[in-house]
Parts: structure tokens; C-alpha cells; sequence
């Protein structure tokens, strides 16, 4: 196991497990897996429900597609920024 496989703490994760705690009839009704609170809307894997990385959504999503959405608004932001600067470099220099 990696570094990037290492399992992630629940409220580090920011995420539901805690239902199994409270009402685990409602995760099991879901077919959702010990250990996990919702199943990935990408892969279908079980994973977890939380906060979207890149909106003002909530989503299940299992480890590996939450940390490839992260990355791709990350590169997303990156690029708006870089687009912004080379315009201003652009609009000085022929201003």
C-alpha cells in the first residue's frame, strides 16, 4: 500500500460514515458496505458521501475518482490563472 492508497479518516474525509453509528438501516437499505457511506457516482465502487471538490454539491465518491476530480479543478484553476497573467503580460505589452 502507498501513501496515495492509505486509507483516510472519516472526519478528516468529511464524509457520512457516522450513520453506521446512528442509523445504520438507512446505509444498509442503500447497499452500501461496511465501512463506506454511499456508493461512487463515477466508478460504482463503494466510497463515501461528501462534498464535491469542485462545486456546492454533495456526491458519494469512492477515494481514487474524489482525488481525480480534485486534481482536475486544481489544473482547471491553474490554467484560468495562467490565461489571466499571460493577458495581462499581453495587454502591457501592446497597451
Amino acid at each position: 500500500m502507498t501513501a496515495d492508497d492509505a486509507p483516510i479518516e472519516p472526519n478528516a474525509r468529511g464524509c457520512y460514515c457516522g450513520l453506521w453509528a446512528t442509523k445504520p438501516e438507512v446505509l444498509r437499505s442503500q447497499g452500501v458496505e461496511p465501512g463506506f457511506c454511499g456508493v461512487c457516482v463515477k466508478c460504482g465502487a463503494p466510497g463515501h458521501l461528501r462534498h464535491a471538490p469542485n462545486g456546492p454539491y454533495s456526491a458519494a465518491w469512492c477515494d481514487r475518482c474524489f482525488q481525480r476530480v480534485a486534481r482536475r479543478g486544481m489544473l482547471i484553476k491553474i490554467a484560468i490563472g495562467a490565461a489571466i497573467v499571460a493577458a495581462l503580460i499581453l495587454w502591457r505589452y501592446f497597451a
